[in-house]
């Protein structure tokens, strides 16, 4: 009884046993599903980095649970890094998926923002990690567009900013010279595609937010600044826009997908780059506007609509001293009270009550740094395509150049762009030499001229050309200043080419006077002019000519015995009636004898 018992038990116990077994083992198997290891992807170029990175979805960006005290917006489960040598980052808790360039870029998503946290604070001690920050939101910083407003006005143009800074005139100017081909890429809220006024003006882009290659507007704001753009270059089909959308349907986005398209504007033929947007300091950011102009590109970037310091504020991309920014004025040319301003503030341009194209075929008013900004992209386009070889520092250089200068250097930067201003008269510039006297050798002389501008110098070899005449023989040379591509008319300036020195071999004291002999036969010379004075600085000095350049001494009498003399000589040639001379040659000292 006793056995059947215990082998009863035994049954039980076994039988019990192997239920808990199957029972655990989904619970293992899903155990094991969890803790799948993260997705690690390398690219290779920026395009593929920029598509692959953004391909993280909007629910693994937003559904993280905020963790108190580390963001106050955006996807805090994602992290952006630079870093300057690849790391393993496979062993981080909760990591999902890593994407990394060959640029320098790795983009990071936690499973949630604690995970993200514990990361953030573990990478900041990785030698190879540069810089490591949440993903933050961007915005527009706008209220709104007033909708429903008629076409062009009676300049021909949306906005009363294309005329006020000369945007329409050097247009015309660039469209009379040979240029190239350029894309201005619109980093905003994409672009309605089918509005009349700016349809035949884009070129293919993608939108970030929606992962595909459509960049509808859903906000507007891409549209308006796309507009005002094509309104500063009407007639120049050779101008295009890329719009890139990286702004949602709230004028808001991540400083992910904002670096995102920045690199895809680059790496697809994007010249000019318009950064109408704002946020605090992204490093990722920073880093990738930086490298794109150090690529060649040409980056504006509007200053802010906060009314407050760019350098306080660290308003980025504002703040990047590399980047041409922007601030606004209204009609009266005032700046605008919202304007963000500060010393790396380049200029400003029109933005208040600024007229462009609106979603839905329509025209609106919008006001902001944001409709600035444009104004100075186009301008911008067209330098390069006038000036192909310049890059971003130099075309700033001459934005800055067309300025009407103002006082206030906070608010007003460099001044209010006036493309006017280089579409001159070089006679009204200032031409200069570095001597104005060159010494005959038997060739012909060729100076450098500097022609300048308020200080500026001007790009010879783009607004001006120079040709000499006279310039071969002893007498006066010209050269003429001929103005080209945004200078007309011509300008002449002089220098002399006067006859060859000689030197003094010997001087010998002579009874009450001395003999002087000279070297050689110096051609282009009709003779000499010999010096002399009881002082060094030859006050009072009598000058002795001596025709015919063969001749190679002279001797002077009739002086005082017992004197100190101090001689000199130099050659001469008559030219036009007009006397030429030479350099005086080195002063030689002798004493009249009794």
């Amino acid at each position: 009884m006793t056995e059947k018992r215990t082998g009863k038990h035994i049954r039980i116990l076994f039988a019990a046993a192997l239920l808990s077994v199957l029972i655990l083992v989904p619970s293992a198997a899903t155990y094991a599903e969890d803790q799948t290891e993260p997705v690690i992807i390398h690219t290779s170029g920026d395009t593929e980095y920029c598509i692959k990175a953004s391909e993280l979805s909007e629910a693994e960006r937003s559904g993280a649970k905020k963790r108190s005290g580390r963001s106050d917006s955006g996807p805090i489960s994602r992290l952006l890094i630079v870093y300057n040598e690849e790391f393993d980052c496979s062993g981080l808790g909760g990591l999902t998926k890593a994407v990394f360039g060959d640029n320098g870029l790795c983009t990071m998503q936690f499973d949630n923002a604690d995970n993200a946290a514990e990361a953030y604070d573990e990478l900041q001690s990785w030698d190879q990690i540069e810089s490591v920050e949440f993903d933050a939101k961007v915005s527009t910083g706008l209220e709104g567009t007033d909708t429903g407003e008629s076409g062009l006005q009676d300049s021909g143009h949306l906005s009363w900013g294309v005329e006020c800074i000369g945007a329409d005139t050097y247009a015309d100017h660039v469209n009379s010279i040979d240029h190239g081909q350029l894309i201005i890429a619109v980093v905003d809220s994409g672009v309605d595609s089918s509005h009349q006024f700016i349809d035949s003006r884009l070129t293919s882009g993608y939108d970030f937010v929606r992962k595909d290659d459509d960049p509808d507007d859903e906000d507007g704001h891409g549209t308006h600044v796309s507009g005002t753009v094509v309104d500063c270059t009407l007639g120049m089909n050779e101008i295009s826009v890329m719009p890139v959308k990286v702004l949602d349907e709230n004028g808001e986005g991540y400083n992910s997908d904002i670096g995102d398209g920045i690199l895809y504007a680059a790496d697809n033929g994007a010249t000019v780059i318009n950064l109408s947007f704002g946020g605090s300091h992204s490093p990722y950011v920073h880093t990738i506007v930086e490298s794109v102009i150090d690529n060649g590109k040409i980056v504006v970037a509007a200053s802010g609509n906060e009314g407050r310091d760019i350098d306080g504020s660290g308003a980025c991309p504002a703040h990047i001293e590399q980047a041409i920014t922007v601030g606004s004025i209204n009609e009266k040319m005032k700046v605008e009270y919202y304007s963000n301003y500060g010393q790396k503030l380049d200029v400003v341009a029109p933005g208040g009550d600024i007229k462009s194209t609106v979603p839905g075929g329509g025209y609106g008013t919008s006001s902001g740094t944001s409709m600035a900004a444009p104004h100075v992209s186009a301008c911008a386009a067209l330098l390069k395509l006038k000036y192909p070889d310049l890059n971003c520092d130099q075309i700033s250089s001459v934005l800055k150049r067309s300025c009407v200068n103002k006082e206030d250097t906070i608010h007003f930067g460099s001044g209010i762009i006036n493309m006017n201003n280089l579409l001159a008269d070089i006679y009204d510039q200032k031409a200069t030499l570095k001597a104005t006297s060159y010494e005959y050798s038997g060739k012909t002389k060729k100076p450098g001229v500097t022609v300048s501008r308020n200080g500026q110098h001007l790009f010879i070899k783009s607004d001006y050309t120079v040709t000499y005449k006279n310039n071969t023989n002893v007498g006066t040379a010209t050269i003429v200043i001929s103005g080209k591509g945004s200078y007309y008319g011509t300008k002449s300036i002089s220098f002399k080419i006067v006859p060859q020195g000689t030197t003094i071999r010997s001087v010998k004291g002579e009874k009450k006077g001395f003999t002087a002999r000279w070297a050689g036969q110096p051609v282009q010379t009709d003779g000499y002019k010999i010096q002399y004075a009881t002082t060094k600085t030859f006050k009072n000095a009598r000058t002795l000519t001596v025709r015919g350049c063969r001749k190679t001494g002279y001797k002077v009498t009739r002086l005082k015995a017992g004197q100190k003399y101090y001689v000199r000589i130099r050659t001469y040639k008559k030219v036009s009636g007009k006397m030429y001379y030479s350099a005086w040659s080195k002063v030689r000292a002798v004493r009249a004898t009794y």
